[in-house]
């Protein structure tokens, strides 16, 4: 089932995952939140 949104996303996210260092030890806090449905997961 694709989502209208899915797109936008998808574009955003290949974007992101192209900046990311995969090599860097560096975690930081703010970076293992999401939220889902309103509701906070640490991850």
């Amino acid at each position: 089932m694709s989502h209208k949104f899915t797109p936008f996303f998808e574009q955003k996210a290949d974007s992101f995952k192209s900046q990311l260092n995969l090599q860097s030890d560096d975690l930081h806090a703010d970076e293992t939140v999401v939220f889902i449905n309103g509701e906070r997961y640490y991850l």
